[in-house]
């Protein structure tokens, strides 16, 4: 079992963005006033932060993740094993890093309640067993479900049969 909380850290999960862009500095036409004097993109990578909608002001995204998982060894001298688990990602501020006036504006991407997602979570479960010291065959079933900030969902169910031979 292992859970992280903080603030500005997606960087930490790979690809996490949260669907939020790079913000961007400046204050001309093409640019959100963030920052005083155009100057385009900020330098920090998408997801760590942005200008919120609800303070006008610039905040770390919030990032909270947590993971719960356990294998056992079926008691045939470790041919065969099962596991399972549950892990999660969850953003209560990232809802709020909407930008709708235009991709220039945005820093490169209107960002929208129902782009931006808020939790990410994962059930899944396997079998491994051994038949003999050089052939293996696995099985995993996998259930994936995103929340966006406007709280609708999208799912995805993945089965996967996987056959080793080790040499």
């Amino acid at each position: 079992m292992e859970g992280v909380t903080g603030a500005g850290i997606a960087d930490f999960f790979n690809g996490l963005s949260w669907g939020v862009c790079n913000p961007v500095c400046g204050n001309s036409s093409t640019n959100s006033g963030f920052g005083g004097t155009a100057f385009g993109q900020t330098n920090i990578d998408a997801g760590l932060g942005a200008v919120s909608s609800q303070t006008g002001k610039f905040e770390a995204i919030s990032t909270t993740s947590m993971m719960v998982h356990a294998t056992y060894y079926l008691p045939d001298d470790g041919r065969t094993w099962i596991g399972g688990g549950y892990g999660t990602v969850y953003s209560s501020n990232a809802g709020e890093m909407t930008c709708t006036v235009s991709a220039a504006f945005c820093g490169g991407a209107v960002r929208t309640v129902q782009s931006i997602y808020t939790r990410e979570s994962t059930y899944y479960g396997y079998a491994f067993h051994d038949f003999t010291p050089q052939i293996r065959m696995a099985f995993e079933a996998n259930w994936v479900r995103t929340t966006y900030a406007d709280d609708t969902h999208a799912e995805n169910r993945r089965i996967q049969v996987s056959f080793f031979y080790r040499f």
